[in-house]
């Protein structure tokens, strides 16, 4: 299932955002299926959405918009074009916390 940048945009700051994008989260869960928050693009929205156990992200937080060369290169060198905060990595293809 696929949550549209409209509610992820300000989940760090929205509480109304927050408890959707959570809702949307749970009943996805509930029904067996993964979760793609669209159009992550802060540390910030990373962190919500790992809280509430979202499992994919996709934004300019990880990549800009790159042509098919370049994102197989990315893909094989099995990165997402941007280095992670010590907080958080990216890693295949899921959001993962990393070690502090």
């Amino acid at each position: 299932m696929k949550i549209d940048r409209a509610f992820i945009s300000r989940i760090d700051t929205d509480a109304d955002n927050r408890a959707i994008v959570r809702t949307i989260v749970a009943l996805a869960h509930n029904f067996g299926l993964k979760v793609v928050a669209e159009g992550v693009e802060t540390p910030e929205e990373v962190d919500e959405l790992l809280a509430i156990d979202c499992e994919y992200a996709q934004g300019y937080f990880f990549s800009r918009l790159v042509d098919e060369d370049t994102a197989m290169r990315l893909l094989s060198d099995g990165h997402c074009g941007k280095k992670p905060s010590p907080q958080m990595a990216f890693k295949e293809s899921s959001l993962v916390r990393s070690p502090r």
